[in-house]
């Protein structure tokens, strides 16, 4: 019998739609994710000394699809000391390769410049994954002013005939979170008030963050 047919005795045949998943496959995902994975991303995640989620190694793995192959996501997050989450992103594995999305939140105070607004979200790095800009006239639910909040977007994957760039995948996140606590020093703490403020950030955004 076929993990197919196994799988699908298990279901209500009641409901109107079904999603089948390889056990096998789940397994050796979901092995590589909490065994390599987890563990390196929550030493990164806890060098930042911020809040962050996964908390530990309980985390929960979530599972997204590419046509017929089936990936395991591990989702995380970092909120900073206001309670404001400036990051989000997920890390994706299949049996081919790995996807790693990403996006950073800038919260700016009302009295912040149209124009280094505009410049941010006009920028041509960002062509691809164009910033997106929501305007919180109450200054947004935390106790950080953000009546600006703009969004940068990314992602990048890599495929391969089979898993091999563990390594590839780690040097990434690592990197990946260096610019974003660099990206989150110059915005939130230094703050952005000048044009020159706004370039040095956007060349430190770009790093992690251009469209390719």
């Amino acid at each position: 019998m076929s993990w197919v047919d196994r799988e699908a005795r298990k279901v209500d045949p009641d409901q109107d739609w079904i999603t089948l998943e390889n056990p096998d496959a789940v397994r050796e995902l979901d092995g590589l994710m909490r065994d390599t994975f987890l563990p390196f991303l929550l030493g990164e995640l806890e060098k930042t000394c911020f809040q962050h989620e996964p908390a530990g190694m309980d985390a929960v793995l979530e599972s997204d699809w590419t046509g017929t192959s089936l990936r395991r996501k591990l989702p995380f997050l970092l909120v900073d000391p206001l309670g404001f989450p400036f990051f989000s992103g997920g890390l994706s594995c299949s049996r081919t390769g790995f996807m790693i999305e990403r996006e950073f939140s800038i919260g700016l105070p009302k009295h912040t410049d149209p124009s280094l607004v505009f410049r941010i979200m006009a920028d041509q790095r960002f062509i691809g994954y164009l910033p997106t800009m929501t305007i919180q006239p109450d200054g947004g639910p935390t106790d950080r002013d953000c009546h600006y909040c703009i969004e940068l977007h990314a992602g990048e994957g890599i495929e391969t005939g089979l898993w091999t760039l563990h390594n590839v995948a780690k040097e990434r996140l690592q990197a990946l979170i260096e610019d974003v606590m660099a990206m989150y020093d110059r915005s939130m703490v230094q703050g952005l008030d000048t044009m020159e403020d706004v370039e040095e950030f956007l060349r430190i955004a770009e790093r992690s963050f251009q469209a390719e």
